[in-house]
């Protein structure tokens, strides 16, 4: 069964290249990581089968996180968010602005210590 968390692998070995295309590639896979494994807690563990499909899903899921009690989950919620801003600079903005946005924050190491800190 394909394991959610393996996508941190791969954006580890992405993110060891420092082209751009490597790095818009990582972040992607990084947010992914987090997402579906969080994903899989709600329904497996938290038997929270609303999150199996439906519109919006990536706000829904946030959305369960952000609003709970459980400060792990909220911390969570909020690394979702930084790697889901991340993934959509990424997957989204041209070049240019991409690499400015990257290089301005230092998006690279700050997405590298939040993937370190969650796996």
């Amino acid at each position: 069964m394909f394991q959610w968390k393996d996508f941190k692998t791969v954006g580890d070995e992405l993110m060891a290249n420092s082209q751009e295309a490597y790095i818009r590639c990582a972040t992607s896979r990084y947010y992914y990581s987090i997402f579906g494994s969080t994903r899989e807690y709600l329904i497996d563990i938290m038997n929270k089968h609303q999150f199996c499909n439906g519109k919006d899903i990536h706000k829904r899921v946030y959305d369960e996180l952000i609003n709970s009690n459980d400060l792990n989950e909220i911390n969570l919620a909020k690394c979702l968010f930084f790697l889901r801003e991340a993934r959509n600079h990424a997957d989204y903005d041209r070049i240019n602005e991409c690499h400015n946005y990257f290089k301005k924050i230092q998006k690279k190491s700050l997405i590298q210590q939040i993937m370190h800190l969650i796996h």
